[in-house]
């Protein structure tokens, strides 16, 4: 090889390592794990996702609800703690609960594990839908250790409790050997209260802008749809629901738990509608921007969770 041909072999893998993102272009949201029996099936070790009839027909179900209204916003019930700078602080951190989405940022061959856990159906988006809506990446400490953020050493955190709703140990509480679970999760939030509410309305943001973003989050008793509001009763007996986050033009993928309901979704005309209305087809005779305006075209990647492990 010649030391042209090298340095050109050099450059190219250089370009190549340049456009390789670290980081996934999409955040999924899971769900289902409120009534998905098949789950427990270990996705670790079996081949195959699979979906009976019954859990079929509820993530079509849900599905249809998402696509139709939006992510569920939840709050927790019980306290969550941060045990940080225990040493000089003796009592933990009481995290405020607060209505909470929640995003996991992982390379697609990874998500079993995690479905396993948290629901088979994701809905996938553009880290602009979070950003959107004022969320971002959680900040990981590790327990029982010292951290700056927190008192004695700063006071950054302590008069915004909601704020703590962005803080998360790096493994579950008390678990040794630390195998920083919690942390391969990568995830991300959006938050959203009644005080958030006022104090976007009073900030001195553009008003069109602080008017967007109080309407990407939607009050469930505000949906005037008798069937709607049935599923929520039959589906949130602990009354955790507090907002939902409609689906835009960020919307760009559909992980389905299984073959099964990715084919009977894919002939269900009611999702290809609801589909279509969130990403219509790009107007006849209309170019291609080729920047961030065809995101509302750009329909979303569908796949199954048994897909995932080619990527």
């Amino acid at each position: 090889m010649t030391q042209v041909e090298e340095r050109k072999k050099i450059d190219s893998e250089r370009v190549f390592n340049m456009s390789k993102p670290v980081h996934s272009d999409f955040l999924i949201y899971w769900t289902g794990r409120d009534f998905d029996e098949d789950r427990y099936v270990d996705l670790t070790s079996s081949y195959s996702s699979k979906t009976s009839d019954k859990i079929t027909d509820l993530y079509l179900e849900r599905f249809i609800s998402i696509l139709k209204y939006g992510l569920w916003m939840c709050k927790s019930k019980g306290d969550e703690k941060i045990n940080i700078n225990k040493n000089l602080n003796k009592k933990p951190i009481i995290k405020s609960p607060v209505a909470r989405a929640c995003f996991t940022e992982l390379r697609l061959s990874e998500v079993r594990k995690h479905a396993l856990n948290y629901g088979r159906l994701g809905i996938g988006v553009k880290r602009y839908f979070v950003f959107d809506r004022l969320g971002g990446p959680m900040v990981y400490v590790q327990e029982r250790t010292n951290n700056l953020l927190f008192p004695p050493f700063s006071d950054f955190l302590s008069n915004k409790k909601e704020m703590l709703s962005f803080v998360k140990h790096m493994c579950p509480p008390g678990r040794t050997p630390k195998r920083y679970d919690l942390f391969d999760e990568s995830e991300w939030r959006i938050i959203y209260s009644e005080s958030i509410r006022e104090k976007i309305e009073k900030s001195d943001v553009d008003n069109s802008r602080k008017q967007e973003i109080l309407n990407s989050f939607i009050k469930p008793s505000e949906i005037k749809d008798k069937t709607f509001q049935d599923y929520i009763k039959e589906h949130d007996e602990e009354k955790k629901l507090e907002y939902l986050i409609p689906l835009d033009r960020w919307f760009a993928m559909i992980i389905y738990p299984s073959l099964a309901v990715k084919l009977e979704s894919e002939r269900c005309r009611k999702i290809r509608c609801l589909i279509k209305k969130l990403k219509p087809d790009l107007p006849k005779g209309e170019k291609p921007y080729g920047d961030a305006r065809d995101e509302i075209f750009n329909k979303p990647i569908e796949l199954n969770l048994d897909a995932c492990r080619n990527f």
